[in-house]
């Protein structure tokens, strides 16, 4: 039924291209205009001139701008890449010759990432994907989160007119790494990378950790690593970050500066990216408690930060937070609005995502990994301003049996398998999609590996679709096989 709306949906703005239909707003007040704006000017970046002006001399051959263009036999693309606008920018959106040189493997067969987790993503309005950079995708046995990590360093895009991956073939991107954050900025069409870490593939050592920006031109496919002022934030994993569109700026929250797998130093700490100056500095006065593995999210209605969960120096086994903090974006002061102690909510929890719904003016959380016997999650929940109350949406697995007898010994019936719900998980990427009413889920750690399955979740009807199915991490009661000896086999 999703696809089939979303068919009709794609029609009905190709009527709009080609006999015009005016200018839409959504729900965040962003105008939709589907008008042709031909060619901008790129406002540019502060670092990395020497490697921009080498792709620039690639892009600006006119025989690559003009490879691989669609043909009348091609499928409905849907409105053009310059569809989409935001009231005031910096930079419209521009026709990308580079997204256009992917259609032939968009319309083609499947494909998609590695199956891989501590990946992070952004969604780019202009030509309608979801831009998906790094992760680690060691694949490792059963549940154990311990052992080599291989990082990557990849650029990958999920296009919503096709339904399907393609990875970007890039001469620059940032060093590979895992537990990163990435956000899009709507005024330059930029989408900004923070943070992270990285260890070469071995069991283990020092990780080192990131405090770098980069940005990645979504009209040109390209990244770049910025210069910024003032007191950035220093290196760290395991952070959170939203853009704040109203006030054209980046915020960052906690995370942790150990470079230990066997330990954590959390944060607590709020620092704001004002983009105009690409300057940084940092929000005085009391803030949540210290954390990592948590999760944010932008409340445009109410213009307001979230902030859910998370661990602390106990994050590997926890008890883990169970609360949700409010910051005001305007008076940039914090305020506590739930506690697990009130009553019906998520359980306590690290690694979850969340994602504003502006249509039906709530917040969205999936899955992470609780502290109860339980462990990893796939369950739905919806947080409503107004009333302060959470309301689960998809139960998702429920708990069954004894239990497991140690780490990583769980019987094949450990849960009661919802088939409609995807595979239990944490570290994965759950984006919304904007102008529209639904998120995209790909990958993250199971308690069998890392998955590489895509789905879709409808707001209007709080259910999941299939969209690629997992190709591994999936438990074995939940592929259809029969004879399971253990959770994974």
């Amino acid at each position: 039924m999703r696809l089939d709306l979303y068919r009709i949906f794609t029609l009905s703005f190709l009527c709009c291209a080609f006999i015009g239909c005016g200018d839409s707003t959504d729900d965040s007040g962003v105008v939709l205009d589907f008008t042709d704006y031909g060619s901008t000017t790129d406002m540019g970046s502060t670092g990395g001139e020497a490697d921009a002006q080498m792709e620039d001399a690639i892009s600006s051959d006119a025989s690559l701008r003009d490879m691989s263009l669609p043909d009348a036999s091609a499928p409905d693309l849907g409105p053009p890449a310059e569809g989409y606008s935001f009231p005031g920018e910096e930079v419209r959106c521009d026709e990308n010759p580079s997204f256009e040189a992917l259609l032939p493997i968009l319309n083609g067969g499947r494909t998609h990432p590695t199956g891989r987790g501590e990946q992070s993503s952004a969604y780019d309005p202009c030509n309608q994907r979801i831009i998906l950079f790094g992760g680690n995708d060691f694949q490792p046995e059963e549940c154990a989160d311990f052992g080599p990590k291989r990082f990557q360093g990849d650029t990958w895009i999920y296009s919503m007119r096709h339904d399907n991956w393609a990875r970007l073939d890039l001469l620059i991107s940032p060093a590979p790494r895992g537990r990163h954050r990435m956000v899009f900025d709507r005024s330059r069409k930029k989408i900004y990378l923070f943070g992270g870490r990285y260890r070469r593939q071995q069991n283990s050592g020092s990780y080192e950790l990131f405090n770098d920006v980069w940005a990645f031109d979504v009209n040109r496919d390209k990244w770049s690593q910025l210069t910024t002022n003032g007191a950035a934030p220093s290196a760290r994993a395991n952070t959170a970050m939203v853009y704040d569109y109203t006030r054209d700026r980046v915020i960052v929250f906690g995370g942790s500066t150990s470079t230990s797998g066997l330990s954590f130093t959390p944060l607590n700490d709020t620092h704001i990216l004002e983009l105009s100056t690409m300057t940084w500095r940092r929000v005085q006065g009391a803030a949540p408690p210290r954390r990592l593995f948590h999760s944010m999210v932008i409340d445009s209605t109410h213009d307001q930060m979230f902030v859910f969960n998370g661990g602390d120096e106990n994050a590997f086994t926890g008890p883990f937070y169970g609360d949700l903090w409010a910051f005001d974006l305007e008076e940039e002061t914090w305020e506590k609005l739930w506690d697990r102690q009130q009553g019906l909510g998520p359980d306590r929890r690290i690694n979850s995502e969340m994602v504003e719904d502006t249509v039906n003016g709530r917040i969205i959380l999936f899955g992470g990994h609780d502290d109860t016997r339980v462990g990893h999650r796939n369950d739905v929940w919806a947080f409503d301003y107004e009333t302060r109350f959470w309301t689960v949406l998809v139960a998702g697995d429920n708990g069954a049996g004894e239990g497991c007898a140690s780490f990583c010994q769980c019987p094949p019936d450990f849960v009661q398998v919802d088939v409609n719900s995807p595979e239990r998980r944490q570290y994965h990427t759950f984006q919304n999609i904007l102008g529209e009413d639904r998120a995209i889920l790909f990958g993250g750690k199971s308690d069998c590996g890392y998955l590489d399955d895509t789905w879709t979740f409808s707001f209007a009807e709080d259910a999941w679709t299939e969209i690629e199915p997992a190709g591994q991490g999936e438990a074995c009661m939940r592929t259809g096989q029969e004879g399971c000896t253990d959770l994974c086999f």
